[in-house]
């Protein structure tokens, strides 16, 4: 009977590591009864290194389907690292264009832009196998094939819309919003 706590990874090797920390405000002002702004911004770093050993089926060197010894574990290595560095703001004024019984009106302007950087690399080995019954650690993990991957994005874009707000009927009522875009010029990189 294998005991549910057996680990068939390296305890000497595997590891996840992650720092994260982000920062940002949400503001808001109105000018008067007709105009108000508001802004959010936020930034966040990740770091994530990590590396595991795993235990992956019994092994079955002449594939038949069958374990050769019903106790031999094959076992592959994952290392993985992460870093990401994101900004994100975004700025909408609105004026209200005017009200009339139950229709409401608004213009908006926003701006936006977002900026992401980020760099991952993940790879994958084979590690040697493990006994299922009588596991012996600390063995030598060959270092595993690494696969970089790089992604930074950065959009900027302007919108101008027209909101119209239809209540039919008491305020606890939710009411319905169409709105039309007008103009959206942006770019991503």
């Amino acid at each position: 009977e294998v005991p549910v706590a057996r680990n068939l990874g390296e305890t000497g090797y595997n590891f996840f590591k992650r720092e994260q920390w982000s920062a940002g405000y949400d503001f808001s002002h109105r000018f008067n009864d007709r105009l108000s702004i508001q802004q959010n911004l936020k930034y966040f770093d990740v770091k994530v290194d990590s590396r595991a050993v795993f235990g992956a089926g019994l092994v079955d060197n002449d594939f038949v389907g069958v374990p050769d010894d019903f106790r031999t574990v094959n076992r592959f290595d994952f290392p993985f690292n992460e870093r990401i560095d994101s900004l994100s703001v975004d700025t909408r004024l609105a004026l209200e264009l005017g009200s009339g019984g139950s229709i409401e009106q608004w213009l908006l302007f926003g701006i936006d832009y977002r900026d992401y950087d980020g760099y991952s690399e993940f790879g994958f080995g084979v590690a040697p196998a493990i006994d299922l019954f009588d596991p012996v650690y600390d063995a030598v993990i060959p270092p595993a094939t690494i696969f970089p991957l790089a992604r930074a994005s950065s959009r900027k874009s302007l919108t101008l819309s027209y909101c119209i707000l239809f209540c039919t009927g008491p305020s606890s009522v939710p009411c319905f919003m169409p709105s039309s875009t007008i103009a959206v010029f942006g770019r991503s990189a």
